[in-house]
């Protein structure tokens, strides 16, 4: 049922940047993949106001680390790499990361660097309801959207040249409710760059790997190559030169049932203590009244 829900959903984006797509026919189209939120996911790299820049390249590797503590506690290190090129004069402009606050420690951990320098941001509060979104209206609107927290720097785009934006953080995250877990890179959130784009999006996954994971490469939308790494597998979704972005999000998903397994697996654990100290208390009682 999850699978034929979330197909079903591809299948409404899949539509809806088709009905983009033609409605831009004759205009600049929009085909920027920066990094977005949809289910439980990280930031992203949004410009402010409609603009000319191209962002024509992104990097990405999320490691996730499923070894890395508590059971249901994962390990996050991401690491995102963006080439910007301002086909015009000099340009200053608010860039707004978004990303929701599942990540402890994330807003303690986040560098944001411009050419390699380290640059200030603000994190602030937006909500869509009460029209607090302001300039960020248009990314809310997209996946229906609450609320997100934003990261908000400001960035000079040298004339007719690239401008490098790397943004980094170490976070975990713990999901021990029992509900599936989707751990997810949205390649298609903002369109609000102008070009085509060269992008790589890695997921580093060590310890059990996921129940499942997103495969566009039947349809021709997306490049994917899975590999074996040092105690995981690594997956790697690749596009060149695309000039819209047809995938909505790459994805790994971790199944209810790992989590029943593991929850089983740890009440086994405090089970057999619990049967040793009442095997204790029996002792001890005996002892007692032989005693008497």
């Amino acid at each position: 049922m999850l699978l034929k829900n979330r197909t079903y959903f591809f299948s409404l984006v899949l539509l809806l940047l088709s009905s983009i797509f033609l409605m831009n026919i004759g205009t600049d189209v929009v085909v920027s993949n920066p990094l977005g939120v949809i289910y439980e996911s990280a930031g992203g790299l949004l410009p402010e106001n409609n603009t000319e820049l191209q962002m024509i390249e992104a990097s990405v590797v999320m490691e996730i680390n499923e070894t890395y503590g508590n059971i249901g506690t994962f390990g996050i290190i991401f690491d995102g790499n963006y080439t910007i090129y301002n086909p015009n004069e000099t340009i200053e402009i608010l860039i707004g990361a978004p990303f929701l606050t599942i990540y402890e420690g994330l807003s303690d951990s986040l560098l944001i660097e411009v050419e390699g320098s380290e640059k200030e941001f603000d994190i602030v509060y937006y909500d869509y309801h009460n029209n607090t979104a302001n300039s960020w209206m248009d990314y809310f609107s997209l996946y229906i959207t609450e609320s997100r927290y934003f990261a908000l720097c400001n960035v000079t785009f040298a004339g007719f040249s690239n401008t490098t934006i790397r943004y980094r953080f170490n976070s975990t995250t713990s999901f021990t409710d029992g509900s599936a877990l989707y751990i997810t890179y949205d390649v298609g959130t903002a369109r609000a760059w102008n070009s085509s784009i060269t992008e790589t999006v890695e997921f580093r996954v060590i310890g059990e790997q996921p129940t499942d994971f997103t495969d566009f490469t039947e349809e021709g939308y997306a490049n994917l190559t899975v590999t074996e790494i040092s105690r995981g597998q690594s997956y790697l979704w690749s596009w060149v030169e695309v000039e819209l972005m047809m995938v909505p999000f790459v994805d790994i998903e971790y199944m209810p049932e790992y989590f029943e397994r593991y929850s089983n697996e740890a009440s086994g654990f405090w089970f057999l203590p619990s049967i040793g100290f009442l095997m204790v208390i029996v002792i001890l009682y005996r002892s007692n009244k032989k005693k008497q």
